[in-house]
């Protein structure tokens, strides 16, 4: 979270400073210099850095990685390598949201979402991003063998939907069929693709092709 600084007792007491010492160059003969104390000055720039920075940090505070759910096989985790993330969408309230792709262990092609947050994928939670842990693992499958993969995620405290995955490629479209209703996205590298959707989507009578 964004720390707030009260920048208005140093520039008010800045200001006075200020305002003191032009009336008694004006009414006194001669004239005299009073100096403003530098702590003073010190305070008020300070106040000025802080409140500029308050005011230009959009970034979410970060907090502890979020681990793999129980019962994940370990081979459809990721290999040394660090998934990639390779497609975004924002939603109507400005989040960004991302797929990432990578091999698993296993040979197999795989893929994740979430919100992302700089060049992570993670989830916010009361206010705070929790960056996906390394081990955390989406939907695989070998693209050699099956044309599609895909998987939905809800998150429940922004009330979005992720239908998301990778499809062998050339394809340059999924699409994605729910409840009679027709969904094309572009894919990206790697065949990834992602459908953002309000409120909670579930993947009965759901279909996804590719094309």
């Amino acid at each position: 979270m964004t720390e707030r600084f009260d920048d208005l007792p140093a520039m008010r007491q800045l200001g006075d400073e200020l305002r003191e010492a032009g009336l008694r160059e004006r009414t006194s003969s001669p004239p005299r210099r009073r100096s403003v104390p530098r702590w003073v000055l010190g305070a008020g720039i300070a106040a000025l850095l802080a409140g500029g920075a308050a005011t230009a940090a959009t970034l979410l505070s970060t907090g502890d990685p979020e681990s793999e759910p129980v019962g994940k096989a370990a081979r459809y985790r990721p290999d040394s390598a660090v998934p990639t993330i390779v497609v975004t969408a924002n939603d109507s309230a400005h989040r960004r949201w991302g797929v990432a792709v990578y091999r698993a262990r296993s040979g197999l092609d795989c893929a994740v979402a979430g919100q992302v947050e700089g060049s992570r994928l993670g989830v916010v939670r009361s206010g705070r991003f929790h960056p996906y842990a390394a081990q955390v693992s989406g939907p695989c499958a070998d693209l050699g063998r099956h044309p599609t993969v895909y998987d939905a995620r809800y998150f429940a405290e922004q009330d979005r939907t992720l239908v998301y995955g990778r499809v062998r490629l050339p394809a340059r479209t999924a699409l994605l069929t729910v409840g009679g209703e027709h969904h094309l996205a572009k894919v990206g590298h790697g065949g990834a693709f992602l459908f953002l959707f309000e409120g909670r989507i579930r993947l009965t009578g759901v279909a996804l092709t590719s094309r």
